[in-house]
């Protein structure tokens, strides 16, 4: 049985948009993929996900000994040179919380990540959309605000590529500020063309 302070912690969570997309899986055994592990992240999937197994995958090792206790595995891979057919093809979720736009082959790490993930199974992708350009509100978000920026997509071309991998979108929007994009992607059973 849970505690207050375990479901308090996830009831906070659940706020961060990503959670509340995927709060289906809350309960449930769930392999997830988060590419691009922060610290915060892996404690909080697990704290949220009591039952998953957590595997992380970024360009180098950002957090903890402690939050690489908490995952299954971590794979160190650069995106851009490295391949990512190496990964298991059986994942509940994957998550994609701002990488996109940290790589010129974001089309492509879609398109492989899709293949990753089993039926009924979901993605999430969070990115900064083509209005971050000229965002004058929030400097924070603004695109060149991070010197490691190098690309915008858009949304048509990241929902053509999941698409074509029989996904349905479920939600997609803008979060906090107008100029970031979500998508809530899960797996249907059959092809949509």
């Amino acid at each position: 049985m849970a505690s207050i302070k375990e479901i308090i912690n996830r009831n906070i969570l659940l706020s961060k948009t990503k959670f509340f997309y995927l709060n289906n899986y809350k309960d449930k055994s769930v392999k997830i993929l988060d590419i691009g592990v922060q610290n915060n992240s892996i404690k909080q999937a697990k704290t949220f996900f009591v039952k998953s197994k957590y595997y992380g995958l970024d360009i180098e090792k950002f957090f903890s000994d402690r939050d690489m206790s908490l995952m299954e595995d971590f794979f160190q891979v650069d995106l851009e040179a490295g391949s990512l057919e190496f990964l298991d093809d059986d994942f509940d979720i994957v998550i994609i919380n701002h990488v996109l736009e940290h790589v010129n082959n974001g089309i492509n790490v879609v398109d492989t990540l899709a293949k990753k993930i089993k039926k009924g199974g979901s993605m999430y992708i969070e990115y900064p959309n083509i209005n971050s350009l000229s965002d004058t509100q929030s400097w924070r978000y603004h695109f060149h605000y991070d010197s490691t920026h190098k690309k915008i997509y858009f949304l048509e071309d990241i929902v053509n590529i999941l698409m074509k991998n029989g996904f349905n979108i479920l939600s997609s929007g803008k979060v906090d500020t107008k100029i970031k994009s979500i998508f809530l992607i899960p797996r249907i059973f059959m092809q949509l063309f």
